[in-house]
This record gives structure tokens, C-alpha cells and sequence, in this order.
């Protein structure tokens, strides 16, 4: 669960998005390298590329990639795809928060990270589906079940790869946490499907799910979970009971949306909450979440880092992806389900 981005004003001239797909059409590919690489002086001489790949030109659907190259044996280094989750996290909190070449404090200051992803793996950041962070669509054109987010993720990887055609044959591996419990399955299956018959195939090797909001119906049995650790009383363990089942049996009749109405998580005020005064419903170690992420909500909002990014004057996005993924969120994507089907079809 993330929080939404506190939207900055945009100041300054931060140029246009720089839209990719054409210069790869052209087979344009070191303008587009050349046009794509960030200045590295704003982010501590790390080597990276950033920009957009049109996945849908009939929406303006657009995916924001940065790409980090491997610090150490980048010929032959694994290549690593992260996605957040939310639905409608910006990667850049992976980047930034977790795993990337660099930090931000809450005074905009960037520091190294001693340990990172790209140290041994060159990493693609997208943010993900359309309409999350600085990807951007026409309102029409907003993802609304997993399908179209493995179409779309597909799409740009096709064109990643083309952009660096000497990574093809390296071993490509797709990672996130929470909500991309459903968008890895969706592209790793997507690139199996399509890989048969595709003149330019990826070399997919493996994913990689922390924490992976994939199955909400078996995922939501927190009643006995929080009695067996002394938060709860049996009368609040019966509460909290009552209200899975009820979700889980909308769930059972298809009833994807009224059941992520109902669960108690989603409440303001919820039952956990009322019980035990914690608002941090996935960390029982802390009341609230401790992590702040206000100096990268700024910092990536500048103008020069919009400017280095090559996201020009996007807005940030998160809000709108949620809404129009309302009905999948219920939905489970374990093997035998009916949305995994529907993607498997």
C-alpha cells in the first residue's frame, strides 16, 4: 500500500517528454540513445537512461522507463525489470527507497547507495500501468485489468530490447512487490505467450514477488493472525472474521468490486484500527509508516530533474490507476483462477 504523491508545481521550462517509439521505428537507435541518456552530473555521475516507449499511439499511452546499465560486467549481467505496486506506485520509490544506485533525504540531498541492484544487474525501472507516476494515457486509455497491463509492459520491453539489441541475449529476470504480485505474472506470461512466434524473443529466466498482493481472498485472514499475537481480543477476532467471509464470498459470486468495498482494510476506520490504534495494517511493528518519501516526492518534480529525467512537464501521477483497476484488485491471478484464465486465454 503507498500513499499518493503530493503533486508539486510545475516551475521553470522542463522541455517535452522524449517519446522514443519513433526514433526505434527508424531504426534511429543512437539518436535515441543519445537523446535518451540522463545527465549524470544531477545524479552523482551514476550512468542511466530515461524516457518514454508508446505502447497504444490510439490512447497516447505511454510507459516512463529509467535504465541503470550494471556497474560491473554489463555485456553479461543479468537484466532486471522492476515494478512497483499500489495499483498506481511510481517505480521511483523502488529506485529511490529501496534498491537504486542513489537516495534522497527529506532536504532533496542525493547519497550513493552501497548496495544496489545495478551494482551487478542492469535494472529497468517502469512505472507502471499507464497513468502511474510519469507514464501517461488518455483517460480512455487507462489499464483496466491485467491483460492489458501484460500487453502493454510487453510492448515497451520489445522496445527496450531493440533499443539495446547487445542485452537480447542476457538473462532477463521480472521483479516487484505488492499490488505486481499481479503485473509479474501478467508479463512473464504475456512473454510466454508471445515468445514462440516473436522475431525478437526475451530471454526470460525467472520472477521475483516480495510481498505480492496476488490472491486476496486467502490473503485477507487476519483475524486469527492478530488474536494469536495478542492484538486483538476473541470478540474483535470474530469481527475481523466475519468481515472475510463476507469478502470472500462476494469473491466466490464474482462480485470483485463490492467485495473491496466491504473489506475491512479499505475502511477509514476500520476494525483493526478501532482495536488497536495502528493505521499500518501490513507492519504490526509500527503504528504508522515510518518510511517518509517527501524528499523524493520533491526532488523528482524539479525542473532539473525533469529536465535529466526527460519526463518534461507530466504531472505525477497516481490517483487515477486505481479507479479504473477497481475491479481487478479482488481478483486472484493463482493458477485455475478466473481472471488468471482470462489472461491465459
Amino acid at each position: 500500500m503507498y500513499r499518493n504523491i503530493k503533486q508539486e508545481k510545475i516551475v521553470g521550462d522542463p522541455g517535452e517528454p522524449l517519446l522514443l517509439t519513433s526514433f526505434i521505428q527508424e531504426n534511429r537507435i543512437d539518436e535515441a540513445l543519445a537523446a535518451a541518456q540522463v545527465d549524470s552530473e544531477l545524479f552523482l555521475g551514476v550512468k542511466s537512461y530515461a524516457g518514454y516507449f508508446t505502447v497504444r499511439e490510439q490512447y497516447n499511452a505511454n510507459l516512463f522507463f529509467w535504465f541503470f546499465p550494471s556497474e560491473s560486467d554489463y555485456e553479461n549481467d543479468p537484466v532486471v525489470l522492476w515494478l512497483q505496486g499500489g495499483p498506481g506506485a511510481t517505480s521511483l520509490f523502488g529506485l529511490f527507497e529501496e534498491h537504486g544506485p542513489f537516495s534522497v533525504d527529506d532536504n532533496m540531498v542525493l547519497q550513493l547507495r552501497e548496495y544496489s541492484w545495478s551494482k551487478s544487474h542492469s535494472v529497468i525501472y517502469i512505472d507502471n500501468p499507464v497513468g502511474t507516476g510519469y507514464s501517461f494515457a488518455d483517460s480512455d486509455g487507462l489499464a483496466k485489468d491485467e491483460t492489458q497491463v501484460g500487453a502493454d509492459l510487453y510492448e515497451a520491453l520489445i522496445q527496450f530490447f531493440t533499443l539495446f539489441p547487445e542485452l537480447q541475449k542476457n538473462e532477463f529476470y521480472i521483479t516487484g512487490e505488492s499490488y505486481a504480485g499481479k503485473y509479474v505474472p501478467a508479463i512473464g506470461y504475456t512473454i510466454l505467450q508471445q515468445n514462440p512466434s516473436a522475431s525478437l524473443q526475451i530471454n526470460l529466466q525467472g520472477l521475483a514477488i516480495g510481498n505480492g498482493f496476488s490472491d486476496p481472498a486467502n490473503q485477507i485472514n487476519y483475524g486469527d493472525y492478530l488474536f494469536q499475537l495478542g492484538f486483538v481480543d476473541s470478540n474483535t477476532q470474530q469481527k475481523l472474521k466475519d468481515n472475510e467471509k463476507e469478502v470472500q464470498e462476494l469473491v466466490s459470486q464474482g462480485e470483485y468490486i463490492k467485495a473491496n468495498v466491504v473489506l475491512d482494510l479499505n475502511q477509514p476506520n476500520n476494525i483493526f484500527y478501532t482495536a488497536t490504534g495502528y493505521y499500518n495494517y501490513y507492519n504490526f511493528l509500527y503504528p504508522v509508516d515510518p518510511v517518509s518519501d517527501v524528499g523524493m516526492d520533491q526532488f523528482v518534480q524539479t525542473e532539473e530533474a525533469r529536465l535529466a529525467m526527460h519526463v518534461g512537464s507530466t504531472v505525477l501521477n497516481s490517483g487515477n490507476v486505481y479507479g479504473n483497476l477497481e475491479a481487478d484488485v479482488m481478483q486472484s491471478v493463482t493458477p485455475g483462477s478466473p481472471s488468471c484464465s482470462a489472461t491465459t486465454e
